[in-house]
Order: structure tokens, then C-alpha cells, then sequence
């Protein structure tokens, strides 16, 4: 509805972190601040940080974050965009998921991509802590980190799961044709 609009807009308005560059990217976080991220990282399937991958890869994206004070079923969010700014991937952590929970003081939470179906190029990690209803950000930055999908592996996943024009991913498939 409109009023729900205008209430979040005059939220985000009174962002805590009206000046806050430490993430890639200009001015791309805002929320109430009553939980923020401390760390975002990308991990590896051995747990190493990096920042560098090949198509076929797991990528976990490790979510540290600290709550000022208890608060109910908050929404976990983490999206993906490549550098041109399509929409390629995006997960909730909820309790539609997860059933009701609360965060209080330090946590951890983890976002792993099993296999990682992106084209080589640069992609953003963009991440969000929400209000129960998911329409109010606690903490929301827009780009909290990058990464590249290098191109070394690309032949050999095409090899096995079909190959694929220019795109953004690469979703297993196959031609059969009827003689």
C-alpha cells in the first residue's frame, strides 16, 4: 500500500549508515542499524577466502553480523548481479524457511551455491538483514563485495553439460534431434 511505501522510504531516510564507504562502492548502505553486518566474505569449498572462481565451482557467501538487541525472525537476504546489472541469483533466509528465531549479539550465517552455473566475467554480492516482513532494512549494502568467474574451466563444463551462447549462466542441458 502506499503507507506501508512512504513508512519505509522515511525509514531508509533515517539510515544509520548515511556515510559508510567501507564496502565496494560508493554510498550503498543504509538501514536502521540495529544490526549490521560486520563481515561479508566469499569462501571457497575448503573454506578459504577468495575472491576468484570457475564456473562449476561452490561458492559460500559467509554472512557475520551483530544485533544491538533481540530481533524476532529477521530476513537474511543475498543477491547477485554481474557488472552489467542483471539479476542472476538470489536467496532469503527466513522463517518461511526456517521456522520463527531471533539473533541477539554476534552470528554467523552461511549462503553456499553448490555449483556455481555463471558465465565467466565480474559479478557483485549485494546482502540484506530485514525486518520480519522483509520490507523494512536493518542493513543493506549494495555492494558488499566482488568477484571474477575466471574462464579457465568453461570448456571442460561445456563439454559435459552442453554449450552455451553468450549468456549469463550456464544451465545443464542437451540437443537431441530426430532423424
Amino acid at each position: 500500500s502506499d503507507v506501508i511505501s512512504a513508512y519505509t522510504s522515511y525509514m531508509t531516510s533515517k539510515s544509520e549508515f548515511p556515510g559508510d564507504t567501507f564496502y565496494t562502492g560508493e554510498k550503498t548502505r543504509w538501514g536502521t542499524g540495529e544490526a549490521k553486518f560486520t563481515n561479508v566474505d566469499l569462501l571457497n569449498s575448503e573454506g578459504k577466502k577468495t575472491d576468484s572462481f570457475v564456473t562449476g565451482d561452490e561458492i559460500t557467501v559467509r554472512l557475520k553480523h551483530k544485533a544491538h538487541k533481540k530481533i524476532d525472525s529477521p530476513v537474511f537476504w543475498v543477491g547477485i548481479i554481474n557488472v552489467d546489472g542483471v539479476k542472476v541469483f538470489g536467496s532469503y533466509y527466513n522463517k518461511e524457511r526456517v521456522g520463527n528465531y531471533f539473533i541477539k549479539g554476534k552470528g554467523t550465517l552461511n549462503c553456499t551455491i553448490d555449483s556455481c552455473l555463471f558465465r565467466p566475467g565480474n559479478y557483485y554480492v549485494m546482502v540484506g538483514i530485514y525486518g520480519e516482513l522483509g520490507d523494512i532494512a536493518i542493513d543493506r549494502i549494495g555492494r558488499a563485495c566482488t568477484f571474477t568467474i575466471r574462464d579457465e574451466k568453461v570448456k571442460d563444463f561445456e563439454k559435459l553439460y552442453g554449450y552455451g551462447a553468450p549468456g549469463v549462466i550456464n544451465i545443464k542441458h542437451k540437443w537431441v534431434r530426430d532423424i
